[in-house]
């Protein structure tokens, strides 16, 4: 849903792209399980290489949920 609006917006599709973020804040409980699988993922590679883009991004992205 997230990508999508932001590919809406992108196409200067402002309607479509409220939308897909107005999904998002009706079904909270996905954002919950975001941060679920973040935190199993981070979890699963704290001994890991911090620059990893993958990695960066996933902490940077897990951030944002909080």
């Amino acid at each position: 849903m997230y990508v999508r609006g932001e590919a809406y917006l992108a196409a200067q599709r402002g309607a479509e792209a409220a939308a897909e973020f107005k999904k998002i804040l009706d079904h909270r409980s996905l954002v919950t399980g975001a941060k679920t699988s973040y935190r199993n993922f981070l979890a699963f590679w704290k001994d890991a290489d911090p620059e990893i883009p993958i990695l960066r991004k996933a902490r940077t992205e897990f951030a944002s949920l909080r």
